[in-house]
Order: C-alpha cells, then sequence, then structure tokens
C-alpha cells in the first residue's frame, strides 16, 4: 500500500463521493485538503475493497421459483382447489 497520512471517515467519504461523481483529483484534493496522492490511494482502495462485502449473495443453489412463479402457483391453487387436493384419496 502507499504511505499516505492518515485521514478521517469524513476525508475518506469525501474523496469517494468527490471521485465516484466525476471531480478530478485535483478538485478533491482542494476540496477536502489532502494530498492528490492520497485521494488516489484513498478511492483505489475503495475500488478494491466495495465489491467484496456482496460477494455472499451470489453463492449457493439458485433458486428453483422466483417470486413471480409462487404468486402464479399459489393462484393456480386458489383457483383449483378441489382438482389439487391430494389428501382426498
Amino acid at each position: 500500500m502507499c504511505k499516505c497520512k492518515d485521514v478521517t471517515e469524513w476525508q475518506k467519504g469525501a474523496n469517494v463521493f468527490g471521485r465516484a461523481h466525476g471531480h478530478t483529483v485535483s478538485e478533491v484534493s482542494g476540496f477536502v485538503g489532502v494530498s492528490q496522492r492520497t485521494v488516489q490511494c484513498v478511492y483505489k482502495q475503495w475500488c478494491n475493497t466495495r465489491g467484496h462485502e456482496t460477494e455472499r449473495q451470489n453463492c449457493g443453489r439458485k433458486k428453483i421459483l422466483t417470486e413471480r412463479d409462487r404468486r402464479r402457483v399459489s393462484r393456480l391453487v386458489n383457483q383449483n382447489r378441489f382438482q389439487t387436493n391430494c389428501c382426498s384419496q
């Protein structure tokens, strides 16, 4: 990693917000009050770590029925209640 000075959470957030919304490194560094290298390091670190929080959602078996499919099946069962009664044998 780079040897950047310690920055507060607000400064990190301002760096990321400014860079993500298209501002240049020099504009962000002038607004936040840190060096351009610090802005670059903070933004690079954020870009490298932002995708890892949501990776757990994508693991495991995919759902067989979507929410739409579940609604349709329940609607069909309610319409044909006597035809779908499997316990009346």
